[in-house]
């Protein structure tokens, strides 16, 4: 299956990412398609494990879900802002107001809701990261 990415306009930056997914497919396919980016991806499959991968490495960018297995998106994200300021995107199957304020309190930048439109995340990482180089 051949997939037409939008690599010239993305691909100069390359980024640390925390990719923080309790799907495993879901983990596999985004992983996969933001290392065809050129980043270097980091997955995690809930709060601990996240936790435990940013003791280990420093990320440019956090992308997670805000509904995992052992706590929530928020409160990774707030651990996270904690220990050092970094930029984050929360994607969600949750779009209502009250969610959106509650995650941006938390310290992500950018939320999208689910199913996101790879173009759609593409262009949230660049529009957060266009000062970085």
């Amino acid at each position: 299956m051949r997939m037409d990415l939008p690599q010239d306009r993305f691909a100069a930056r390359h980024l640390a990412i925390l990719l923080v997914e309790d799907n495993p497919q879901a983990l596999r396919a985004l992983t996969r398609l933001l290392e065809l980016q050129g980043h270097r991806v980091t997955g995690a499959g809930g709060v601990l494990a996240a936790l435990h991968a940013a003791e280990c490495a420093t990320f440019d960018l956090v992308i997670s879900d805000l509904q995992l297995p052992d706590g929530d998106g928020v409160g990774l994200m707030q651990s996270l802002v904690a220990r050092r300021p970094v930029k984050g995107i929360a994607v969600t199957g949750y779009g209502l107001p009250e969610d959106i304020h509650w995650a941006r309190q938390a310290g992500f930048q950018k939320y999208l809701v689910k199913p996101v439109d790879l173009r759609v995340l593409l262009a949230a990482i660049e529009e957060l990261t266009a000062d970085e180089c």
